[in-house]
């Protein structure tokens, strides 16, 4: 056994946090690292190199981009990177894909890699083939007088408001907003970019929402009530509880973790495939029949669900592993089916 492994294998013996952080090594998951859990200083560091790299290749181009959604976000509201985000974020003109596209050997000559197939109508810039930490391009076509991505619906975040189209005149000219103490173009004016197209009135005030793409809602800003906030940080809350417990079992769940982004895999695998009635009854009893939106309803089966993988965690009895290779079985076989190969490969991570 190496010298890296045995360290590896002895923190997490000791519950520590492994976390790597270089170019040479695989992305460290702090979104899974518990309470907390905030981007640590190295990821920061090569997200902002990451990020100067790409707006300096983008403008020596002449190749319209600017930052966008958690990213824009994050420079208008404190000037830095939001603390738990992952990634960095610009759109860029339909225009300008194969423009991108010629640049592939000049990043690859810096160390890092253009991924221009993992998802259509995104270019991802990672930091290394080894390091998948990233920054995401997001292609904007116009289409009868506005700007449109053709995006999936599961990536939209909690409070999101028309975020499928937009006026090209906020990029006409585009503005400077300062993250990390340095100038990016932005749509104008960010503010009401922000307000309008993003996340609503309430884009001011800081809300983390859940790390699993699974429990990812789709909830514009007229549906984010009082009730719905509080429903959606329950869901976060219990979410990290579920992660938590996880960690806390054997030593080979914790090396495949540290290992691996797996993370997202071992939440979904840890979940029922549907929650129980009981559960399911118990949680909606807290909902008033005037609260009982469409909205509260789907957080009240998140909450349910992810409380039957709490405590089958941490009551686990006899059966309890087979159901969990049984949901595996089942979800692989739907994946399968639905995305092919590469999802397969990347839950059996």
């Amino acid at each position: 056994m190496s010298g890296t492994i045995r360290t590896a294998v002895v923190a997490l013996a000791a519950g520590d946090k492994v976390r790597p952080c270089s170019p040479a090594t695989k992305r460290c998951d702090f979104w899974a690292w518990g309470e907390g859990n905030l981007r640590p200083a190295c990821c920061t560091a090569h997200l902002l190199e990451l990020t100067g790299f790409v707006h300096e290749l983008l403008e020596r181009r002449g190749i319209v981009h600017w930052l966008d959604y958690g990213t824009l976000l994050g420079a208008v509201r404190e000037g830095e990177l939001i603390p738990w985000d992952e990634d960095v974020d610009f759109g860029i003109l339909a225009t300008d894909v194969a423009a991108v596209r010629e640049l592939k050997p000049e990043i690859e000559a810096a160390g890092h890699r253009l991924d221009d197939s993992w998802y259509p109508h995104v270019l991802r810039i990672q930091l290394s083939r080894a390091n998948t930490i990233h920054v995401d391009l997001f292609v904007w076509e116009e289409r009868d007088g506005l700007l449109m991505h053709r995006a999936d619906s599961t990536w939209d975040w909690p409070g999101m408001q028309d975020r499928v189209a937009f006026s090209p005149a906020h990029l006409q000219p585009t503005e400077e907003v300062v993250l990390a103490g340095r100038p990016y173009p932005a749509p104008s004016p960010p503010h009401e970019f922000l307000r309008l197209h993003r996340y609503g009135d309430g884009y001011l005030t800081p809300r983390r929402a859940t790390v699993t793409t699974r429990l990812h809602f789709d909830i514009d800003s007229s549906q984010a009530t009082p009730l719905v906030e509080k429903l959606l940080a329950e869901v976060a809350r219990r979410e990290q509880l579920l992660l938590r417990a996880i960690r806390a079992g054997s030593l080979l769940t914790r090396m495949r973790l540290w290992d691996s982004d797996s993370d997202v895999a071992a939440v979904w695998t840890a979940l029922p495939l549907e929650p129980g009635d009981d559960y399911l009854e118990r949680e909606l009893a807290s909902l008033s029949p005037s609260d009982r939106s469409e909205t509260a309803l789907e957080l009240g089966r998140a909450l349910a669900w992810l409380q039957q993988g709490i405590d089958e965690y941490e009551r686990p009895h006899r059966g309890t592993g087979t159901r969990r290779m049984g949901r595996r079985l089942n979800r692989l076989a739907r994946a399968g089916r639905r995305k092919g190969a590469t999802t397969l490969a990347s839950l059996l991570a």
